[in-house]
């Protein structure tokens, strides 16, 4: 159950760290703007993605610490 626990915050940590760095990549595309619109939206596309994975995993973070 700890290893669990373990496993679920270092995915965690993943995920937001690819998530900043998502965000980091399309202010960098958006500076070149408009000539990388397309790029930008693939990326925005994909940081929505994780963006919903961080929060299952937090959701099924707190659902197991509230069981035990």
């Amino acid at each position: 159950m700890i290893q669990e626990g373990i496993k679920m915050n270092n995915k965690l940590t993943e995920l937001v760290n690819e998530h900043r760095m998502l965000d980091w990549e399309i202010k960098k595309l958006e500076l070149l703007s408009p000539f990388k619109e397309d790029e930008i939206k693939v990326l925005k596309k994909k940081k929505l993605k994780l963006k919903d994975k961080i929060e299952v995993l937090k959701i099924n973070d707190n659902r197991a610490a509230i069981q035990g």
